[in-house]
């Protein structure tokens, strides 16, 4: 019966003293701290007031060897140790007992390391944040200058629970809290067992000071203590809270975090020993190491679209595509063409029509396009901007070399950045088509009126001469330079099929959007049905003309800036995103992979193309 009495004695030393810090013979205390990848080992050493250590005073052994890496650093200088006051507030406390209290706080405050963030919390029936943490003096003695108000309740572990969220919040790598109270725990909704795992969880000890009274129950505030790795001092009175918070004060800023790399083999058991310079006594623990970690993958299989693309199928496909592709290029350069028939059609019709020797399969995706796309006035619109551009290509053609360009931009893209979300960029290359053909559209229209005043007048004095009306613009045609040959000849080659003068007229204005042209169909239609002296009423268009011309040049010229601030402010959003991300990658990341970040991207095209759109209407004034 005996030897059972002091087996159990032992096992309940044993068990004390593996959930309290280690202490070595000559006073100092190492904590492991817990949360470190093996082989890394950390621990947390309390020296007594007055003494030191470094790494070249400290030793570390393993088994009696050496470890490596091994490094002293005080927590004042790596900013990681905050302290939690906590304080209780409850109706037990009222009078000498909460004054001694606070005035302890400000003891320790005031001897405290400056660098030690501080934060003060106080509980009855609810835990109250007083202090969140810093380093401000002013605002810790502002803090802590009040007496807390008192209530019913002592949730005592509710509000060790409070004081690690705020260590968890403000990212206190190591933490004390100090926890001062005069009764036992009454009506916490935490448990003494979450309160003590979170504690480890965030590297956070607990000391406990319990103020005697005749409601004094020390039972909680030890098994505080003991879960959270520290110490339980009992104060006999008032009196002696300010010099145990001194003490706390001063051993609390005399920390550090030693740590090294193990070099023991996995689930070896393995002895530690730690002795300082200066300061006797030798500390000793032991731990298993963690066995390895077995990682277990399941057997590649390749997928069945992979072992098509690797298949001697796949190559055989692919040899027999490339060489048909081959030769087809090959016949099709060293193929002769006919040009006769080309040479004689060509006066009749656009100089950008589809080439006849185009192979089948182009050409029936050109007839499909233009027979989707065919009979909309964008269609219309679009078709008269490319044969006036001159860009080599038919409106089909166009069509079907924009969205080729856009999938293949957009594709590319998205393999660079890594997201889809950059198919946005896509829609670039037909916008950007669109414009350019616009734009040399818009020279061709403009070149058009600039030489319109001239030809006028040499079209009045081909009538004064004797020609005829068709005659002068034939005569007008051969002496004008683009556009306006071009478009005068059509109309020669119209009139000579049977169309009217003025309905060819009429052509020319709509395409060239010039109401000018329009005049000069009125004064065929009144000369054809009156007569009269055509050669003066064209003189006086041609004067009006110039002067109307010279009035747009001086509004084109006033909106210049206008025009140019539209293209810069549409393009600067783009290209600083492109520079951004060549440069830095990382800064784009949250705009590329976060849904938010989609978001404000497509809001951003949006609102860039709303802007541009919006200017246009603004600069763009018709006279």
């Amino acid at each position: 019966m005996r030897w059972r009495l002091l087996t159990g004695l032992a096992f309940l030393v044993v068990l004390a003293a593996s959930a309290t810090p280690a202490l070595a013979a000559g006073g100092f205390t190492l904590t492991p701290r817990s949360g470190d990848q093996f082989p890394t080992r950390t621990y947390l050493l309390t020296l007594p007031p007055g003494k030191t250590a470094r790494t070249g005073t400290l030793h570390v052994t393993e088994n009696g060897g050496a470890v490596a890496g091994l490094s002293v650093t005080p927590l004042t200088d790596t900013s990681e140790l905050g302290v939690v006051l906590i304080i209780d507030a409850s109706r037990s406390m009222h009078g000498t007992p909460i004054a001694a209290a606070m005035e302890a706080a400000r003891t320790f405050a005031t001897h405290r390391d400056p660098k030690q963030p501080l934060s003060v919390i106080v509980f009855n029936d609810h835990a109250t944040v007083v202090l969140p943490f810093t380093t401000d003096q002013a605002k810790i003695d502002s803090a802590l200058a009040a007496t807390p108000t008192l209530g019913t309740g002592t949730h005592m572990i509710d509000a060790v629970q409070t004081a690690e969220q705020e260590i968890a919040a403000a990212h206190i790598t190591s933490a004390s809290m100090v926890v001062l109270s005069d009764g036992a725990d009454t009506g916490s909704t935490a448990t003494l067992g979450s309160v003590s795992g979170a504690s480890r969880q965030e590297h956070a000890r607990i000391f406990t000071v319990g103020l005697e009274s005749q409601q004094f129950h020390p039972e909680t505030l030890r098994s505080l203590a003991t879960g959270g790795g520290g110490t339980f001092t009992a104060a006999g009175s008032v009196s002696q809270l300010s010099h145990i918070y001194d003490q706390l004060g001063a051993q609390l800023a005399n920390q550090y975090l030693v740590s090294y790399q193990s070099l023991a083999a996995a689930n070896a058991t393995v002895a530690v020993n730690v002795t300082i310079d200066g300061v006797p006594g030798t500390y000793s623990i032991s731990y298993t190491a963690p066995p390895l970690t077995r990682v277990s993958t399941p057997p590649y299989h390749r997928s069945a679209w992979s072992r098509l693309l690797s298949s001697w199928l796949s190559a055989l496909l692919v040899a027999v595509v490339g060489g048909l592709l081959v030769a087809f290029a090959v016949i099709t350069i060293a193929r002769p063409r006919s040009r006769a028939l080309r040479r004689r059609l060509q006066p009749f019709v656009p100089e950008n029509a589809p080439d006849a020797s185009a192979p089948a399969i182009t050409e029936a995706l050109y007839e499909h396009t233009e027979r989707v796309l065919g009979g909309t006035r964008w269609w219309d619109r679009f078709s008269e901007d490319v044969e006036l551009a001159k860009i080599g290509l038919g409106p089909a053609q166009a069509v079907v070399v924009g969205i080729t360009g856009a999938l293949l931009l957009g594709v590319a893209m998205a393999a660079i950045a890594g997201s889809w979300v950059m198919i946005l960029f896509a829609p670039l290359v037909p916008v950007i088509g669109r414009v350019l053909i616009s734009v040399r559209a818009e020279r061709q229209r403009f070149a058009f009126a600039t030489q319109l005043p001239d030809n006028l007048q040499v079209l009045a004095s081909a009538l004064r001469a004797g020609h005829s009306l068709v005659g002068a613009i034939s005569i007008m045609a051969d002496d004008a330079a683009e556009p306006s040959r071009s478009e005068f000849r059509r109309l020669v080659g119209e009139e000579r099929v049977g169309v009217p003068i003025d309905e060819s007229l009429a052509e020319i204005s709509r395409r060239m959007r010039s109401r000018e042209v329009m005049q000069l169909a009125l004064v065929t239609i009144v000369q054809q049905q009156t007569g009269g002296n055509t050669a003066e009423i064209l003189d006086q268009v041609a004067t009006n003309v110039r002067g109307r011309f010279e009035l747009r040049r001086l509004v084109r010229t006033l909106t210049a800036q206008g025009r140019v601030s539209r293209w810069i402010v549409t393009a600067l959003p783009v290209v600083l995103f492109l520079l951004i991300y060549i440069i830095n990658p990382s800064y784009t990341s949250p705009l590329l992979h976060t849904t938010f970040g989609q978001v404000l991207m497509v809001m951003s095209a949006g609102m860039t193309v709303l802007g541009s759109f919006a200017i246009s209407k603004i600069v763009n004034i018709e006279i």
